[in-house]
């Protein structure tokens, strides 16, 4: 039970930490996305930084007095074709009267057009500084949201959201601490900027029921709640890129007005010329602003609806059970919801308007570039902070030239974080973290100097760590395998045993007895598997599949160098009958039918009359039938010699030649079971230490050389 206590002691203080840096995060967070919605809504008027009134004047003196010129020259180009074809002057579309008509209106609009933009945005100014949008939203009392609390409101509820009292208004334990969340969070009345509640709702943070194991007051989801509050910073900075680009635009467009008006006189320009789509784009622009704050305001509403009825609602069973064993308030998931339902509205609300109104307010976002080029920029700093950082580390902790160590990090990171911050999205995300991570702990500085990875300094210490332990090991395998060095008699017994059997025939290799390759063979065999299960850690499996592999290679080579040493026997010896005369053929057959009627008189037993009997006979004996009558002598004496060869070692040449290949193969299979062993959990614990082993073997061995030389 102490140790459970201790445990739950440290675990709670561990989350009560993180809880209080991630409110601190939270609090800079979602405090500048207010801010940098206020930052925004400065773009929204062009003439509050420069006094638009002058610079018009000054550029229009110069247009109207060209365009004065081009309508000079359109009037007389229409006189020009009435002359040449005076039916065209009774046109209702393009003749004299409409384009009078035209003319009238253009001298109507060159006047009341500088005043209708000024009327304008008089109307902008009114309806964002009167705070008609809120209004609208919360009714004619004038309570609720002001336009430029908008961000601040927005921010406000959604980090409401995530940090909320674990109980509800309907619960008996209503504390302190969740009146000052309602102070603080509930904006349905206007926006509280009073810095002492966020000071007292600080202090009631980490309160709980019982000291320990007990469910806190308020439920934090830490981490995401910051990733939302980033989340808002990043739009609302994109928004006053917006903004700034909107009012430059509606600048340009009036700068450009006597042109669209001039070019009225032309009648079809009102129709679908430049008349026509300038007003269009006109219009377009200037509603694009009233559409935006509009749905930034009415996401924030419903962002504060959603908290305060899910703070006031009825606690579900799942949501009691969730706080009472982990102080997690269910709803927030449910939050968690709305909020990615909200921010996918506030994304294509202008193309839900288009698509009821027919208008093309969505199509205005043009600033895809310098999105593009501040997410760049942004990476770039992150980039070049971090690398600069870690660079100074890594040069302080190495003892490496401050300054090129710096600039390494610096270059790196603006290079990766640019690359990253330019690429955007989840993947563009996860790499400038990945950028951040490797400039911190100096990864390009460490490249460029050749200097370890921290990770790879550990492993390395630890491996030398180990292979200092297991020096003592390579002594015991040492003495292990001058112990088990096999004697003369012992290499004899092991090549005369008995009981082999390969390819379903008996095998022993008494005629490899004074082979020193074969010798070898064993010896290696019978050393390097009592230094093996000398290796301290081993599994008793792993000893046994590592004995019974080498045994198996061992039985393969003895194999081996039978079937070399008998095919080689035999080819010489066939070679050399082959090189005789017929004479001196005739001549060894007929030695070798005397020497073996001798043998046969001795022991009694009937003489051949012909060396071709007594080939048969062999054949016979061997199993290899042998027509005696067309038998010639180099077959006979081929036959003759695989005779002596299997007296001698049990086995023809061809039959020593499949024991080989079976042999082999039972080699393949004993490493294959090696390696399935090697796979599972012990089996890399085997194979490591022996590597371990091997390691600090070959560190003994350069050791000692050193010392010797």
């Amino acid at each position: 039970m102490g140790t459970i206590a201790v445990f739950g002691a440290v675990t709670s203080i561990v989350i009560d930490l993180l809880r209080t840096i991630f409110f601190v995060i939270d609090g800079l967070v979602y405090g500048l996305a207010g801010l940098f919605f206020s930052f925004a809504m400065e773009f929204v008027n062009l003439n509050d930084f420069i006094n638009l009134s002058n610079v018009l004047s000054r550029m229009n003196q110069v247009v109207y007095s060209f365009l004065s010129i081009v309508m000079f020259f359109r009037v007389a180009f229409s006189l020009l074709q009435w002359l040449v074809d005076p039916s065209k002057m009774e046109d209702k579309e393009g003749g004299a009267k409409k384009i009078v008509v035209n003319i009238m209106i253009c001298l109507l609009l060159i006047v009341a057009v500088p005043k209708v933009f000024d009327v304008a945005m008089d109307i902008q100014d009114e309806v964002i500084k009167g705070n008609i949008i809120g209004e609208a939203l919360y009714g004619a009392d004038g309570e609720g949201i002001e336009v430029s609390n908008v961000g601040k409101s927005l921010s406000r509820a959604t980090w409401g959201l995530f940090l909320r009292p674990t109980n509800n208004l309907t619960d008996i334990n209503f504390t302190d601490g969740e009146e000052l969340w309602k102070k603080y969070f509930d904006i349905s009345e206007g926006v509280n900027d009073d810095a002492d509640a966020l000071v007292k709702l600080f202090t009631k943070l980490n309160a709980k029921s019982v000291i320990l194991f007990g469910r806190y007051e308020f439920s934090y989801l830490i981490l995401i709640s910051t990733i939302a509050g980033i989340y808002l910073c990043w739009t609302f900075i994109k928004l006053a890129i917006d903004f700034a680009y909107r009012a430059i635009k509606m600048f340009m467009l009036q700068l450009l007005s006597p042109i669209a008006i001039i070019s009225y006189i032309d009648p079809s320009s009102s129709k679908n010329g430049i008349f026509a789509k300038w007003l269009k784009e006109t219009m377009k622009t200037y509603l694009s602003i009233f559409t935006r704050i509009a749905c930034y305001s009415v996401a924030a509403l419903l962002m504060n609806e959603f908290t305060l009825a899910l703070y006031e609602r009825e606690t579900s069973t799942l949501n009691a059970i969730l706080r009472e064993t982990i102080g997690i308030n269910g709803d927030t998931f449910i939050a968690l919801i709305y909020i990615l339902a909200i921010v996918a509205f506030v994304k294509n609300a202008p193309k839900f308007i288009d698509g009821i109104l027919g208008t093309e307010i969505s199509k205005g976002s043009e600033t895809k570039f310098a999105h593009d080029l501040l997410r760049a920029g942004f990476g770039a700093i992150g980039g070049a902070a971090s690398g600069a950082i870690g660079g100074a580390v890594v040069a302080k902790a190495k003892g490496l030239p401050m300054g090129a160590s710096v600039a390494q990090g610096l270059k790196n990171g603006v290079k990766q974080g640019w690359a990253n911050g330019k690429k955007g999205g989840f993947e563009g995300a996860i790499n400038a973290g990945k950028t951040m991570y490797s400039g911190f702990t100096g990864e390009s500085v460490r490249k460029y100097f050749g200097v370890p990875a921290p990770e790879e300094e550990r492993k390395a210490k630890d491996y030398d760590e180990v292979v200092n332990q297991m020096k003592t090991a390579v002594a015991v395998g040492k003495k292990a395998k001058n112990a088990a060095m096999p004697t003369k008699e012992a290499i004899i017994s092991e090549f005369n045993k008995p009981g082999r059997n390969i390819n379903n025939m008996a095998v022993d290799f008494h005629n490899l007895i004074g082979d020193p390759n074969a010798e070898g063979a064993y010896i290696a065999f019978a050393t390097s598997t009592a230094e093996t299960n000398s290796i301290p850690g081993l599994t008793d499996k792993g000893k046994q599949y590592y004995e019974a592999e080498g045994y198996a290679k061992m039985q393969a080579a003895l194999c081996k160098i039978s079937y070399e040493k008998t095919a080689k026997d035999k080819d010489v010896k066939v070679s050399a009958f082959a090189g005789l005369s017929i004479d001196d053929k005739n001549k060894e057959i007929m030695d070798r039918l005397e020497k073996e009627n001798k043998r046969r008189d001795e022991m009694h037993e009937e003489r051949y009359t012909t060396w071709q009997e007594m080939y048969a006979d062999i054949g016979k004996k061997m199993d290899m039938p042998i027509d005696a009558s067309t038998i010639t002598i180099s077959e006979a004496y081929d036959v003759a010699i695989d005779y002596e060869i299997k007296s001698k070692t049990g086995h023809t040449v061809d039959e020593w030649k499949n024991i080989y290949v079976k042999a082999e193969n039972d080699a393949k299979s004993a490493s294959d079971t090696v390696a399935y062993h090697e796979k599972t959990s012990d089996g890399m614990n085997d194979k490591r230490i022996k590597g371990l082993y091997k390691t600090a073997k070959g560190v003994v061995e350069a050791e000692n050389y050193n010392q010797e030389n």
